[in-house]
């Protein structure tokens, strides 16, 4: 079965989070938070995908997905992403593979042992098959876009998301990538 954000939709309880012309969810660096209603990554293989723009690092290490352990975020220093499955164990993309105020693709894959890959416009960014900890099942809590469950690790941009529960090939995150940047280019 796959998860994408975009067919549970209707799902969403956004708190300060506009919506762009594309479509896009705008956070605003603090408080801005949408929570999803459910937790539908736990210990799964995961693959999130989609467009980006960060405007700075947000409310220290804006959150892009976090469920309390599961953590995608713009890491505190460095304009990259940062991946933990444990709460604790940090991996990240390449340095500044995430200039502010640019559209980015991105990518990241992470299996059931906690193994990250990113992709930045396709291209994979930062060492292959990363330890981000072993993942840690929170079912009772929910995933949150945009912040933490506490509202004070806001992200600062916008963000079009999909979530998977697979784990994406290099060449699928590079033809994904392929087709959908006539959207943003």
């Amino acid at each position: 079965m796959r998860y994408d954000l975009s067919r549970i939709i209707r799902t969403l309880t956004h708190t300060g989070v506009s919506i762009g012309v594309r479509g896009e969810f705008i956070y605003d660096g603090a408080a801005s938070i949408t929570d999803t209603g459910a937790n539908f990554i736990s210990v799964l293989p995961v693959t999130i995908e989609g467009w980006i723009k960060a405007l700075s690092v947000g409310g220290t290490a804006g959150r892009i997905l976090d469920n309390g352990k599961f953590q995608l975020q713009i890491a505190a220093a460095g304009n990259k992403l940062a991946l933990t499955s444990d709460g604790a164990t940090l991996v990240n993309s390449a340095a500044n593979s995430i200039p502010y105020s640019e559209w980015m693709y991105i990518v990241a894959t992470r299996t059931t042992a906690g193994l990250v890959n990113f992709y930045i416009d396709g291209i994979l960014s930062g060492p292959a098959d990363q330890d981000s900890g072993t993942p840690t099942d929170t079912a009772a809590t929910n995933v949150f876009m945009g912040n933490r469950s506490a509202a004070d690790r806001g992200f600062d941009g916008s963000l079009i998301l999909r979530v998977y529960n697979e784990i994406w090939t290099p060449q699928q995150a590079a033809n994904t990538y392929d087709k959908s940047k006539r959207r943003f280019f």
